[in-house]
């Protein structure tokens, strides 16, 4: 019973305890459990600790690989892990939760890390845009290694604590682990029966703590493995970067080397290996030549960063030289003791000369503007003078010590001086700027308060991000002083030029005027009956009047040439038709010598050319004029031949060839100049001024031509010009009509006179002129009175009666300008019709016309002006159709097979466009069709007021009836335009009359047509 109680007792005690050494057991096993959670807990944090560094090694080693080789393979590593270290630092910062201290650390260390991925970026992108001195200038500054320095002491300093924390663990796990194992042989030795559960339960455990040590075990032998990737990607990374890099061990051995220390050294990593650093980095100082300081023993004993002095020279194994900037900084264990050094340093011996290079261009610049004699000064954006050069002093009388650091307006005499600094501020709040890139006058004032005119060029340049502005200053005194005499003597030559001018006008009216009265007369008197002698007589003194009117036109185109004043007036020509001008205009006085005048057109011309016809008939005409009076007997040939085709015009050369005298091969050098003719006697036999032949290469020149002259004495000559004229889509007028002789009885009058003629207001202040004008106005078969200046004519006008005014424009009382603007006052006053006004003047200067327009004119005639002129012009401005006039002219075939007394198509030049009979009926049908409906058109614009529509389908109207020789409609055409360009729109409506009177004979004619075979069509 007893050895039961004590069994029972002794069960029940080893029992009790093995149930208390069961329950030790258990929290034992808890606690050892717990320390093994936390020891494993501490390897996790450890391992992404080291995964982050080692993840912020391979970026920096990736970006420096692409910057050294610009292989883009090389971002491989920084493009894998550049997104995971913001995950793997917020893992990490997770983990440490549990510990305020490293919550601490994380906290800043997160700042370095987010600084060190910008400085990646920023590098890249820098090199990606093409700036890569601006990526270098970044690596050599060394931010981004202070930046991964302090990130490996953050994390040496968190591992660190970690290491710490994971010993204690580590020993606190072996702690409970030898408790549980006394506990279990305890238990054994009290419950055999309970021994080899417990050991088997001891031996389980024992099992899962050994492969939990294990996998601990696993966990760090990964980790080093990490490390020692770690350790080779630092290697890449020292090989990769562009600085030589050389470590020693804490007694100053070479450690290691990278290629680019290898290469500047001239020793391999192997070779220097364990030797001091002093036997393979060999320094000088590059003035002295002795040995330079290495700073590895005091870094090792100061723990400091050292950088060696300028001008630094390594000398490498070979002997070779290079310029170096290098830094030596101490290397530290996880306990801050110093257990080593690296010396960074690289070859600066490209910077070193481009140093050189711009100190060398500096010197240059400015010994260049102090050599300049233009004055050169720089100011800031403030207005702020920065540097001047010697002339700068010299021009404004200040020391450069005395004008630097002033304000520029201290330069400036006012107004510049009051507006100089509103400028810049509203230039560099705007960016608008009216003189920087540009120059201009200004005016300076010297130091001794003097002001004297400048030339000033501003610029502007960037320095660091600042703006400065560059002036340079050039005194134009002497200019000034110059143009100032230039002015005046301009001013002398203008008003001497002015006065020569007024001279030839009044020259041209004192001597035109009496001519216009003498050769008028003479052609009134020539349409009167005259004998044999009396014919001769006229013809006599007829010839001397147009002689000496040519004189005139000469000294007057001369002037106008020597002015500059004579411009050309381009138009569309017909070239037989202009040839067949000037032989009419001289036929009578070839026929007086026995010459036979003709003229040939090449039959490949174009139908019409664009030249200005009367400078070119001016040309011809002077050279059959000289053919007249050099030739005696023979003939004289004008010619227009084509030499060649052009693009768009044709190469034409125009010749006049006479059977004269000749001229010799000596004389012809200098015929063309002025007032030079071939002999003395050349002027006293044959006359004339020697001037034509000057003007004519004057007037070739500025058409662009060439002028030739063949001559033999005795053979006769030939004088040509050769042109190259545009071709012209439509034959156009004939433009100004040269002056022509008198073609006795061939001017037909305009109308049968009568009570019912248009009355024309004739005034004149010369009794001669003016009663000359009255008779050739009655000769053309309308009614004329006369005024003796602008007042009586004024009277006479408001009376209404007139239809057309001609009048003078220089008379007492009131001239022809101020009589012209007083009518067109009082018709816009009372809305009167529109009278036509027109210059009848001596003057034939240009400035004329424009005076002329400018007071209210329609048109000008020059006197002398011929019954011909003049019919024309009071055609136009009378509106009168070629129905009204009796002449005589044969047309196509009608249906009565008479002739018809007024035909309104002129046939002459309707055949050159359609030669053949037939078609000029069914083109002249076709044309009065769309004329019918044109014109019904016409009247709705007019209606409407459309000034626009209204002067084109005028324009167009006129150009069609142009083409088939409609010249009545054509010219009422041309009237309506005019009116509806100058904004006349009533005076356009008043035409409508004209235009439908010939619109009328049109169809008359057109229904009187046959066709070649004797019917109607």
């Amino acid at each position: 019973m007893k050895t039961t109680s004590k069994i029972a007792v002794w069960f029940g005690s080893a029992g009790l305890l093995i149930v208390l050494v069961a329950l030790l057991s258990f929290w034992l096993f808890r606690q050892s459990e717990d320390a093994d959670r936390w020891q494993r807990h501490t390897f996790l944090v450890l391992d992404k600790a080291n995964v982050l560094l080692s993840s912020l090694k391979d970026t920096e080693a990736g970006q420096r690989g692409y910057l050294l080789t610009g292989d883009k393979a090389f971002l491989a590593p920084y493009l894998a892990v550049r997104d995971r270290i913001p995950s793997q630092l917020a893992e990490l910062r997770r983990l440490a939760q549990d510990n305020p201290a490293q919550e601490r650390r994380l906290d800043v260390l997160a700042p370095l890390v987010e600084a060190k991925l910008r400085e990646l970026r920023q590098v890249l992108a820098l090199y990606a845009d093409q700036h890569v001195e601006d990526a270098l200038k970044i690596l050599r500054s060394g931010s981004g290694k202070q930046l991964m320095d302090e990130i490996r002491a953050g994390l040496s300093d968190f591992n660190q604590q970690e290491n710490e924390l994971l010993e204690q663990r580590t020993i606190r796990f072996h702690r409970y682990l030898s408790l549980l194992l006394v506990s279990i042989s305890l238990a054994s030795l009290l419950a055999m029966g309970l021994a080899l559960l417990s050991a088997y339960i001891v031996s389980r455990e024992t099992r899962l703590r050994l492969q939990v040590k294990e996998e601990a075990n696993q966990a760090l032998s990964e980790a080093h493995e990490v490390l020692r990737v770690s350790e080779e990607n630092l290697s890449v990374t020292l090989n990769s970067i562009g600085d030589g890099v050389l470590a020693t061990d804490a007694e100053g051995r070479v450690t290691r080397l990278n290629t680019v220390a290898e290469r500047l050294i001239g020793w391999s990593q192997a070779e220097a290996a364990g030797r001091p650093a002093e036997d393979v980095f060999h320094i000088l100082n590059q003035k002295t030549r002795q040995p330079a300081f290495l700073p590895v023993a005091e870094t090792l004993a100061q723990g400091v960063i050292y950088g060696l002095a300028n001008d630094t020279l390594l000398i490498a194994r070979d002997g070779s030289e290079c310029a170096i900037a290098d830094s030596c900084a101490p290397i530290r264990n996880r306990a801050g003791e110093v257990i080593g050094t690296v010396l960074v340093f690289r070859d600066v011996s490209r910077e070193y000369a481009t140093q050189t290079a711009l100190s060398d261009s500096a010197t240059r610049i400015r010994t260049i503007l102090n050599t300049v004699v233009e004055a050169i000064i720089t100011i800031d954006e403030r207005g702020i003078i920065e540097t001047v050069n010697l002339a700068a002093k010299f021009l404004f009388g200040y020391e450069v010590d005395e004008i630097v650091g002033q304000n520029i307006s201290m330069l400036m005499p006012e107004p510049y001086r009051s507006h100089h600094d509103g400028y810049i501020e509203h230039y560099l709040a705007t960016g608008e700027t009216h003189i920087i890139g540009t120059g201009r006058e200004v005016e300076g004032q010297r130091k001794d308060g003097s002001v004297f005119p400048m030339y000033l060029a501003v610029s502007e340049m960037q320095l660091e991000g600042e703006r400065h502005f560059i002036g340079v200053v050039h005194d134009i005194t002497e200019r000034k002083q110059a143009e100032q005499k230039l002015f005046v003597a301009k001013e002398v030559a203008e008003l001497a030029n002015r006065a020569k001018d007024s001279f030839l006008a009044t020259m041209s009216h004192e001597i035109r005027t009496p001519l216009t009265g003498m050769l008028g007369m003479l052609e009134v008197l020539s349409l009167t009956p005259l004998d044999h002698d009396q014919d001769q007589t006229l013809r006599a003194v007829w010839d001397s009047g147009r002689s000496l009117l040519r004189i005139v036109n000469d000294i007057l185109d001369w002037s106008k040439i020597e002015a500059g004043k004579l411009t050309l007036s381009p138009q569309s020509i017909s070239i037989p038709r202009l040839l067949q001008e000037v032989v009419n205009t001289y036929s009578r006085v070839a026929s007086s010598k026995s010459l036979l005048l003709w003229q040939h057109a090449d039959a490949r011309l174009a139908a019409a050319h664009i030249v200005d016809s009367l400078r070119l008939s001016q040309v011809l005409n002077n050279f059959v004029s000289n053919a007249l009076r050099f030739t005696q007997s023979g003939e004289i040939e004008l010619r227009a031949e084509l030499l060649e085709q052009l693009d768009s015009g044709e190469r034409i050369r125009f010749s006049v060839k006479d059977t004269g005298i000749g001229i010799a091969q000596e004389v012809q050098q200098h015929l063309f100049q002025r007032y030079r003719q071939e002999s003395a006697d050349t002027a006293r036999m044959y006359g004339g001024t020697g001037l034509g032949l000057s003007i004519c290469r004057r007037l070739t020149d500025l058409m662009d031509g060439q002028l030739e002259l063949v001559s033999e004495p005795g053979r006769g000559s030939t004088f040509s010009v050769t042109f190259s004229l545009p071709v012209s889509a439509t034959p156009g007028d004939m433009g100004v009509i040269a002056l022509s002789e008198v073609t006795r009885k061939q001017v037909q009058p305009l109308l049968q006179g009568g009570a019912d003629a248009p009355l024309v207001l004739a005034v004149d202040d010369h009794p001669i002129n003016r009663d000359l004008l009255a008779r050739q106005i009655k000769l053309l078969g309308l009614r004329a009175e006369t005024a003796e200046n602008g007042q009586v004519a004024l009277s006479l006008w408001q009376e209404g009666r007139f239809a057309l005014v001609i009048t003078d424009c220089h008379m007492p009382e009131m001239d022809g300008y101020a009589l012209t603007q007083e009518i067109r006052r009082i018709e816009a006053r009372k809305r009167l019709p529109h009278t036509p006004i027109i210059a009848w003047t001596a003057n034939a200067l240009a400035e004329e016309k424009e005076h002329c327009q400018n007071a209210g004119m329609d048109a000008l005639l020059v006197k002398p002006a011929d019954l011909s002129q003049l019919k024309e012009m009071l055609k136009k401005w009378l509106h009168i159709a070629e129905t009204d006039n009796p002449q005589t002219t044969t047309s196509p075939q009608t249906g009565n097979g008479k002739e018809t007394t007024s035909c309104p198509i002129d046939y002459a030049a309707f055949s050159e466009v359609v030669p053949e009979h037939a078609d000029q009926i069914r083109v002249l049908r076709d044309f009065q069709a769309h004329l019918c409906v044109d014109r019904v058109h016409l009247g709705e614009i007019l209606e409407r007021g459309d000034h626009v529509n209204g002067e084109r389908t005028a324009h167009r109207m006129k150009g069609s009836s142009r083409m088939v020789g409609a010249t009545d409609i054509a010219t009422a055409c041309a009237v309506i335009e005019q009116a509806m360009r100058d904004g006349k729109l009533a005076d356009a409506r008043s035409a409508m009359t004209g235009l439908d009177a010939a619109i009328k004979g049109l169809k008359e004619h057109c229904m009187e047509l046959k066709d070649s075979n004797g019917e109607n069509e």
